[in-house]
């Protein structure tokens, strides 16, 4: 609820209470040790630790005018 009205508006960025980092490589891991399964498109997919990395070239990202 605190950022409801930032995303109505379009402005997350000015939310105090959102985090935003920008990444071209990101590595997930779990901090307890559990074996955590990760989703995609909501079904189950690999477990953690996984990497992830953003490739620009391969497909467009929308993101408002304001960035």
């Amino acid at each position: 609820m605190p950022y409801l009205w930032f995303a109505w508006t379009g402005n997350l960025q000015n939310s105090q209470s959102i985090t935003q980092l920008t990444a071209t490589d990101v590595r997930i891991t779990s901090v307890s040790g559990q074996a955590v399964t990760t989703r995609i498109d909501g079904d189950p997919a690999l477990k953690l630790p996984i990497e992830l990395n953003y490739l620009a070239d391969r497909f467009d990202l929308i993101v408002p005018k304001s960035v």
